[in-house]
């Protein structure tokens, strides 16, 4: 079962997990100082859960997850990414991208799908490129 887990940075500064679909009978999160410390405590979450309802003898749906992120977390994750010369590279203002980055504004839904259409466009650039 393929389910949408959400990333934001939280107000106090932390990184939460949680899943956006319906799960038969429980749920599931995760918290961390990085966006990699709130996916290994969701994913050791889910391994418990399975582990209990096993015990139970209930079955439980194997779990394949797309993750979304909000600005702060898909740069924490993705720390390798250089914001000014991405900024630069999908024609964004590089000094408000930071902004998004560091959580001190937050991007409209229109900035949102603004970046996110020069990701995908960065993305099928690399996926067409080989060495």
């Amino acid at each position: 079962m393929k389910v949408t887990a959400i990333v934001e940075l939280s107000k106090d500064g932390l990184f939460g997990i949680y899943i956006s679909d319906e799960l038969p009978g429980f749920g599931l999160n995760g918290t961390g100082n990085s966006v990699e410390e709130a996916k290994r405590d969701m994913l050791s979450a889910y391994e418990e859960i399975k582990e209990m309802f096993a015990e139970q003898g209930k079955e439980i749906p194997e779990l394949t997850f797309s993750y979304k992120y909000d600005l702060p977390s898909f740069f924490d994750y993705f720390s390798w990414i250089n914001v000014s010369e991405f900024a630069k590279k999908i024609g964004f203002n590089a000094s408000l991208l930071r902004r998004y980055k560091s959580g001190s504004k937050l991007a409209s839904e229109e900035q949102c799908k603004r970046i996110g259409v020069g990701l995908s466009k960065l993305v099928k650039e690399l996926n067409d490129a080989t060495i």
